[in-house]
Parts: C-alpha cells; structure tokens; sequence
C-alpha cells in the first residue's frame, strides 16, 4: 500500500501525505501554449480566484496523481485532506472538423514534423481559426465536475488540475488533440490513411527490414579473420651503425668503429 492511501481525515484539515506517484508542475516558464492555457483562468468567476490559487499551489506540490487525458476529458486524482477526483470536460471535434484539421496538416509536413517534436505551430492555430476551429477552447466551452461537493467551479482540485494541464500540454501538444478527440495514434493513422496507406500504425512501427541478399553490392563483405603477429626485438651489436650501410674506404672500418659504439 503506497503512502497516500491512508485514512481519511475530512473534518481535521490536515492534508495527506504526498502520493509516491505525484505529478508536479516544472518551474520553467510556459510556453506560448501554457500561457494561452493559463489565460483562460483569468475567466473564472470572481468567487473561485481563491480556489485558483489553492490549486496552483498544490500543483507546484505534487498533490495530484494518476492524470488520465482521453477523448473530451481530463481528470485526475487530487490529494489534500482526502483524495477527490475532479474532471474537466471540453466538446471533442466532429469529424467535419477533423476533416478540415487533417487537411491543414496534409497541406504542410512542417507543421506534422514540428507536432512529433513536441511543438504546437502557432500559424496551425491561426490557419484552423481561419475555418472557424479553435483548438484552444474559451473558458464557458468548459464544464467541470468534481466529488468535493464545492459550489463553486473551478474548485481548488479542478484548478489542480487545470495547472497541470499548463505543463502537459507545453511538453505534448498531442494532449490538446487528444481532448479534442483524436490522440497521437488516431491522429497519425488518419494522416497515413489519407495518403493511401491502410496499414495500422504499429505494424508500421514495428515492421523490419529484410536482409540483403548474400552477393547484392549492398551485402556486407565477410569480415577480417582474426590473426596476430608479434615484432620481436633483437639486441645486436652497433645496430644503428649498421643501419646506416657499409662506410666509404677500407672495408676493416666497420669492425673497427663497432668497439666504440658497444662502449
């Protein structure tokens, strides 16, 4: 049993120990993304600014675990004097609208590239909201709902989560597609399909080369046998000397100097 699942206190105000699998908001800034998230707090009615704060705070914490986006939602376990499991909730596209963003994506591989390495073009936010599809919802687009019994929405475990959301979707724009109704797999399968391949995306993944055949002029030579030698020295009298050759004059000269070098 990890540390967070300890009894419940809801009257003492204590807040329960950290979740061993917390996730915590970084303390970089934010990304064009993260702030335009960010932003849509400053919509929240007057008597949850508050609870904003609160949840902040617990996101800086660590008090949330077991984040779970999926097509619509995002939800989350909070951890304060109890756990409580808030949700927020946003309109997933309809396929006319997708049809519209696969073929935006379609147009510009750069903006399919800039996706896969974790960045969210700006100019495909503005180039969708030409057709009158915004990625980035407004504030009364979302609904929210959690089992703290909090009149007031956002609550401090929604606006936990609402924080988070900031650093996910800074590190993976996906996310934002994913609440929109398509994860990274849907999405890219239909991007695939739409160019005439049908084949599921892991079978793309996972499919492998087959090997070259043996005497193709792409086949690897056999490899270097292995062999050794060995450079065995031999100490001989006047060895420089006799490198140098036989000296000019008498042929005795030679016998004559080794004496000289041995010494």
């Amino acid at each position: 049993m990890s540390s967070w699942q300890t009894q419940r206190l809801p009257h003492s105000g204590q807040l329960l120990p950290l979740p061993d699998d917390d996730v915590a908001v970084s303390s970089h800034p934010p990304g064009w993304l993260g702030k335009r998230w960010r932003a849509l707090l400053e919509r929240a009615p007057r008597e949850s600014k508050d609870r904003v704060n609160r949840g902040r705070n617990y996101a800086r914490r660590g008090r949330l675990r077991a984040l779970d986006i999926s097509p619509g939602c995002a939800s989350a376990e909070v951890h304060c004097a109890e756990p409580f499991r808030p949700t927020l909730r946003i309109r997933p596209f309809s396929r006319q609208e997708w049809s519209a963003i696969l073929s935006e994506l379609a147009a510009d591989l750069d903006l399919i590239g800039s996706l896969l390495e974790g960045e969210l073009p700006e100019h495909l936010v503005s180039g969708l909201e030409a057709h009158d599809i915004r990625l980035l919802p407004s504030f009364d687009e979302l609904d929210f709902d959690c089992d703290c019994g909090d009149y007031v929405m956002p609550c401090t475990h929604v606006s936990t989560v609402f924080h988070v959301l900031i650093d996910a979707l800074d590190g993976d724009p996906f996310l934002l597609l994913t609440l929109r109704g398509r994860d990274r797999e849907h999405l890219l399968s239909s991007l695939r399909s739409d160019w005439g391949d049908e084949s599921p995306l892991h079978e793309v993944l996972d499919r492998t080369e087959e090997p070259v055949p043996e005497g193709d002029w792409f086949h690897a030579p056999s490899g270097v046998p292995d062999f050794g030698c060995t450079f065995a020295t031999q100490a001989t009298v006047g060895a420089g000397l006799r490198a140098l050759g036989p000296p000019p004059g008498e042929r005795g000269l030679l016998q004559t100097l080794e004496p000289l070098y041995e010494g």
